[in-house]
């Protein structure tokens, strides 16, 4: 799964860094009809998969997260 591959640590001159990822995911027409209403509706997914393990919601799904 791609969050799992971009939160692989990387050691540089002895420094750790890490990077957590979060995704949320909003899908035409479904989610919204416009580029506002998708970007609101994936930025409302995108909080919402904080806080799963997974790190990735899908907008219409949100709801139960």
């Amino acid at each position: 799964m791609i969050v799992k591959r971009i939160s692989v640590a990387f050691k540089s001159k002895g420094t750790v860094l890490s990077i957590r990822v979060s995704i949320g995911i909003a899908i035409y027409p479904a989610d919204g009809e416009t580029a506002d209403i998708l970007f609101k509706n994936a930025d409302t997914a995108m909080y919402k998969a904080k806080g799963t393990e997974r790190r990735v919601v899908l907008f219409r799904d949100s709801a139960y997260a």
